[in-house]
């Protein structure tokens, strides 16, 4: 279930944004990414239905109206909770799932469609979890990846290329 509210949490509403899909409990550990230039929502989350692989929801800003898309074919079953990004400009839906100790990065259209999958990845470590974000000014992705103590940090453009890699340093930071 969605909830959409129109201002400081009055005049709420709900909806269903995986009952029309037929896909049993497709809307699980869920993240949203709002574009108000669109009058847009999209939600990503992991489909017990499917074997845990991402489902997306673009939907219009009411939750309303909501399209189902599978974010990418290759993706492995079991993954952790995907997140989403809508970096500045709203071409491209970035996604990002921990799976296999990688984290796996898609970029597709706006609309969900059009997916390719980037590997991020570091020879000896294994990641547990990962957080995604962009960088203001300049539009590129930045993944912070997570293994045993240690902090790595991706920057990618939002198509998932020329993606460098930087290790911040050991938890706690030193």
């Amino acid at each position: 279930t969605l909830q959409s509210c129109a201002s400081a949490l009055a005049l709420c509403s709900s909806s269903s944004i995986g009952s029309d899909e037929n896909r049993g409990n497709s809307a699980y550990q869920t993240d949203v990414a709002i574009d108000s230039a669109k009058d847009r929502s999209v939600v990503v989350s992991t489909n017990p239905s499917d074997r845990m692989r991402s489902a997306v929801f673009v939907c219009n800003a009411r939750g309303e109206s909501c399209v189902y898309r599978a974010p990418s074919g290759d993706e492995p079953a079991y993954s952790s909770k995907p997140q989403a990004l809508l970096p500045p400009g709203g071409q491209r839906l970035v996604t990002s799932v921990v799976s296999s100790g990688k984290v796996l990065l898609s970029s597709c259209s706006g609309d969900g469609l059009g997916c390719t999958t980037t590997t991020l990845a570091v020879p000896g470590a294994t990641f547990d979890g990962a957080a995604l974000e962009h960088e203001p000014g300049n539009g590129r992705v930045v993944v912070f990846a997570f293994a045993s103590d240690k902090i790595h940090h991706f920057r990618c453009n939002p198509d998932g290329n020329a993606c460098v890699h930087t290790l911040l340093g050991t938890l706690p930071l030193t």
